[in-house]
């Protein structure tokens, strides 16, 4: 029976494979955080791996470019929900102090140009 690889040695022999899935996927990753979901994922298969269902390099790549997918959606979502937050903020700030102050500001120019200060 073969020995067990070190993850370091599979590691090794695959991290082009996770490459070329950001590739594919035309991910920009500059803080190596799709990489760093692809060795988890890479991981993952390596341990649940079963020979009798396949080729392990069939599931590496299916588990990388699933899990890929999902820290893309996972991103998407969390810009998405922050932006939807702030537009709520801005929604609220000028709907209430904003033209509040607005008011304000106008009633006393009115007051300013009526003939009683003349």
């Amino acid at each position: 029976m073969r020995e067990r690889l070190t993850f370091e040695e599979i590691v090794k022999q695959n991290e082009r494979r996770i490459h070329y899935h950001i590739h594919k996927l035309n991910l920009h990753d500059p803080y190596k955080e799709y990489f760093n979901e692809g060795l988890v994922a890479m991981w993952r298969a390596y341990e649940s791996y079963q020979p009798d269902k396949g080729p392990l390099a069939t599931y590496f790549n299916f588990m990388i470019r699933n899990r890929l997918i999902d820290e893309l959606r996972k991103q998407k979502r969390q810009e998405n929900n922050e932006r939807v937050s702030s537009q709520q903020l801005m929604n609220k700030l000028n709907e209430t102090d904003y033209y509040g102050c607005m008011e304000d500001a106008n009633s006393m120019m009115v007051a300013e140009d009526s003939p009683v200060y003349n």
